[in-house]
């Protein structure tokens, strides 16, 4: 067991390579880029957030949500193009279980590009933190992200309604997840 306490593991985390991309901490010089797909309402239905109408509304985002919580938050850079196209993020729901999150541009959507970057954070959660469970939940229309978990080894949980905050209207919402032994058992450490 690791004698490093979570908050130093994840310090040390804080840029994260994997073939395509760079798992790296979202500026406000990112505004450009998080804007491009921020503001397009095909991304922003399968989240909590409503679709960016000024760049403004985007460096309230960043400010608010990625400079006050970094170390559990990153953005997806391509490599090729040096270019922000999605943010991925594991929440801390207790000493031994994170929730993953993510959005990712449109253009981007069906390309492995969310199950690259959250694969580098699965072995980071249960390697380096340790933790036992690993989950997270999407819209049950937002079929895409239920199969990047099913590759990423989760398995369906259950469901729940939650009210969607931008319309008010009851959501069904579907959970997967992954445990610590699970996880050992696919990857063989």
């Amino acid at each position: 067991m690791s004698t490093e306490s979570m908050n130093l593991i994840l310090a040390k985390n804080q840029r994260i390579d994997t073939k395509r991309c760079l798992l790296r901490k979202i500026t406000l010089e990112d505004t450009d880029d998080m804007f491009e797909y921020c503001q397009n309402p095909n991304v922003s239905k399968y989240t909590t957030f409503y679709p960016h109408q000024s760049k403004r509304d985007t460096q309230e985002v960043i400010a608010n949500i990625f400079l006050s919580n970094q170390l559990t938050n990153w953005g997806i850079e391509l490599k090729d193009c040096g270019k922000i196209i999605g943010t991925i993020s594991i929440v801390p729901r207790s000493k031994n279980e994170f929730e993953f999150a993510w959005a990712i541009g449109e253009s981007y959507w069906g390309k492995g590009i969310v199950y690259e970057a959250a694969e580098q954070l699965l072995q980071l959660v249960f390697e380096l933190l340790e933790t036992q469970i690993v989950c997270a939940r999407f819209l049950k229309q937002n079929v895409n992200s239920g199969r990047v978990m099913e590759k990423l080894g989760m398995t369906y949980w259950g469901k729940d309604y939650i009210q969607d905050i931008k319309d008010e209207k009851m959501v069904e919402i579907l959970k997967y997840g992954l445990t610590r032994e699970e996880y050992q058992k696919n990857n063989i450490l």
